[in-house]
């Protein structure tokens, strides 16, 4: 009788202790994706000039109506800023995750 008294006290005191862990975990998982949220890069387009905030260590691709990727950059600094050197068109940049559409006129 006193062993099941045991295992019953034992199992019981493993979930109070562990639940507090889970509810902490499940807190931090949230603020850790909107820490992931606030940091998606930035891209600014001005005529044949690209600024890109937020994107330290992403591939900077322009991709043209085709499908075909006209340029690319490793983006090493927080706030980079590319001139292109493309003729007039449709393009496509990709930043990471992040895609926008524009023109060259």
């Amino acid at each position: 009788m006193t062993k099941y008294l045991r295992i019953l006290l034992l199992f019981f005191s493993l979930i109070t202790l562990t639940a507090p862990m889970v509810v902490d975990a499940k807190r931090y998982a949230a603020e850790a994706d909107a820490i992931l949220v606030q940091s998606d890069p930035v891209i600014t387009i001005s005529g044949t000039n690209i600024r890109v905030q937020n994107g330290q260590g992403l591939m900077l691709e322009v991709y043209n109506i085709t499908g075909l990727r006209v340029y690319s950059l490793k983006i090493e600094k927080p706030d980079t800023t590319a001139t292109l050197k493309l003729p007039k068109g449709c393009y496509i940049i990709k930043v990471g995750k992040t895609v926008r559409k524009f023109s060259i006129v």
